[in-house]
């Protein structure tokens, strides 16, 4: 049944005349008088009386009508509500990002939730690589080079690694003036990596690093530094506070550490909801943020 057809007969019934309801659709009347005759053809039973100077509905066409005027006003109701949830950011939204970006988060979520109180936030924090379609999740934070994929990948921050040390242990590293001779003091590695990479005039520099611990996190990582147990690289963003208070100091500033990118990935729709749109759009400007280099 063509629903086109059902709302031109409803139409008729409410305006009165085939004239008024013609005026009302935006439609010719003679293509409203076909829509109802192909109603009633299709259901087998007269709808309508007409007459020249009255219009008037059979029994069936009562039954009908009541039946059908109530249909649309439901689903009129649903398309509204269906718009308004696509204007304004709200609903659920399903996040992952790194472990280490747990404390930036929350920092973020803080303001973000506050401005989008229809927003609900179910956040997955982990290292492993989440399959965004598969499990359901509308955004990512990935840093690196990422898979080619039909995601859609907004890059929005590079991510420079600065080589940090806790004062006291900074104080003994009078020698240190280039990255070889980081095989001279305690080197402390994230995930067991042997080797660290610094750039400097257009020139790349790879020191193998050689370590009692190795640690699969950063925050601990940052601990183990500001414990005084030897060097570690570490992300720029996740070091701003420690070096700003002092807990930790800059070794090698003149070497540009590791970098990648830092990028939002989210599945390409031809419609994107506003909460993701808002999300990605926030998230952006305060990656940027975090990640600015110390000097800016």
């Amino acid at each position: 049944m063509d629903i086109s057809d059902v709302a031109a007969f409803v139409k008729v019934v409410q305006a009165g005349s085939f004239t008024q309801a013609a005026r009302a659709l935006e439609a010719p009347k003679s293509t409203i008088s076909a829509k109802v005759a192909a109603l009633e053809k299709r259901l087998g039973v007269t709808l309508l009386q007409r007459t020249t100077r009255k219009l008037n509905m059979t029994e069936a066409g009562e039954s009908f009508f009541r039946a059908c005027s109530q249909a649309l006003a439901e689903i009129e109701e649903a398309e509204n509500a269906l718009a308004q949830s696509q204007s304004t950011p709200q609903g659920r939204l399903v996040v992952t990002a790194p472990v280490n970006l747990g404390r930036f988060i929350a920092q973020f979520l803080a303001g973000f939730l506050e401005k989008y109180p229809g927003i609900h936030v179910d956040l997955l924090l982990t290292n492993r690589y989440v399959d965004l379609i598969g499990e359901g999740v509308d955004v990512a934070i990935r840093g690196g080079t990422l898979k080619s994929s039909s995601l859609i990948a907004k890059r929005v921050a590079t991510n420079e690694s600065l080589v940090v040390a806790s004062p006291g242990y900074a104080a003994k590293l009078k020698s240190l003036t280039h990255p070889r001779d980081l095989a001279n003091y305690h080197c402390l590695r994230f995930a067991a990596r042997n080797e660290w990479t610094f750039h400097k005039n257009g020139k790349a520099f790879v020191v193998p690093i050689q370590s009692r611990v190795s640690v699969d996190e950063f925050p601990t990582l940052q601990a183990l530094a500001e414990e005084g147990l030897g060097l570690a690289l570490i992300p720029n963003m996740l070091v701003h506070d420690a070096l700003a208070e002092g807990r930790l100091v800059r070794v090698l500033a003149d070497w540009k550490g590791e970098t990648n990118s830092v990028s939002l990935v989210y599945p390409a729709q031809r419609y994107q909801h506003p909460k993701v749109r808002a999300f990605v759009d926030a998230c952006a400007v305060a990656l940027k943020a975090a990640y600015a280099p110390l000097s800016s």
